[in-house]
């Protein structure tokens, strides 16, 4: 999480396993915007992971690096499954206004 590529896949992958446990347990089959949707908080879009991850900037909802600074590439976020889907539309939809060069 320092380099200039953030390979996020193992992470990910686990993270997504929580979630259909998780899921699973409350009995939901849909993992789709699952910790967005436990939030019940739609103005929270920016948080699709919980922050105890600590892998995601909970302003902004970017992948960060271990400094806290968003990661300039993240690899393999496929691996999350739809726990951004929500994050994405909306990121998508606002012309994408966290993605600056600072």
């Amino acid at each position: 999480r320092t380099g200039p590529i953030h390979v996020v896949g193992w992470q990910a992958a686990r993270i997504f396993e929580r979630a259909e446990r998780e899921a699973k347990e409350v009995g939901e089959s849909n993992t789709i915007d699952f910790y967005m949707k436990k939030q019940q908080n739609s103005s929270k879009w920016h948080h699709w992971l919980p922050a105890n991850d600590s892998l995601i900037d909970l302003e902004t909802g970017l992948i960060t690096n271990l400094d806290g600074e968003p990661s300039a590439q993240a690899h393999q976020v496929d691996r999350f499954g739809f726990l951004n889907l929500n994050w994405l539309n909306k990121m998508g939809e606002q012309g994408w206004p966290f993605n600056e060069v600072t």
